[in-house]
């Protein structure tokens, strides 16, 4: 019992450190805190997916649960990553935030399905636990199934909704400092 609790514990300081330097990186990256902040959301949306995963095959949430849980920072934040990136160079090409959405989803929806899926399909064979002593590796199986599945679809739907809805703010927010940089 100890042993588990000790395991739970570096796990989570695990994933909270993978999360703050995942949040670092993308900021950098972006340069833009609130891209950041949205990317991020698709770690919530991720988590959907796990938990439904781990509540219909019946597992519990085990060590390998939580390195599935860890393992699904790095892979789920890179669809996230795929969709705005492209987004954000259409805007500065002068597009409307509504023509950069739907450009930007209609050119990467393939390569973030085909990525999910494909690596979807190749952890089923370990969801479904064929093989021996792979009962262990079905859970973390599960879990970044379910969390892939789930990320991947309400990524496309819920970023580019709150990318929208953030917009304006962002935009008042950068005049605000303009007109202020201006009248100094």
């Amino acid at each position: 019992y100890e042993e588990m609790n000790e395991t739970f514990r570096q796990l989570g300081i695990a994933m909270i450190i993978a999360i703050v330097i995942s949040f670092a990186i993308v900021v950098v990256s972006f340069r833009s805190f609130l891209n950041a902040l949205l990317i991020m959301v698709s770690l919530p949306l991720a988590s959907i997916g796990a938990f439904l995963g781990l509540l219909v095959t019946g597992h519990t949430m085990g060590a390998s649960a939580m390195m599935g849980m860890l393992m699904l920072v790095g892979i789920v934040l890179t669809n996230a990553i795929v969709l705005l990136a492209l987004v954000d160079q259409l805007r500065k090409q002068g597009m409307s935030t509504h023509d950069a959405l739907v450009e930007g989803g209609r050119t990467r929806i393939r390569p973030i399905l085909m990525t999910a899926i494909t690596t979807m399909i190749a952890l089923l064979p370990l969801a479904l636990g064929y093989g021996q002593g792979i009962l262990l590796a079905s859970e973390l199986a599960v879990v970044v199934l379910g969390g892939l599945f789930s990320s991947t679809i309400l990524t496309l739907l819920v970023i580019p909704v709150l990318y929208s809805l953030t917009d304006p703010i962002w935009r008042k927010a950068k005049v605000t400092v303009a007109t202020a940089d201006a009248a100094t």
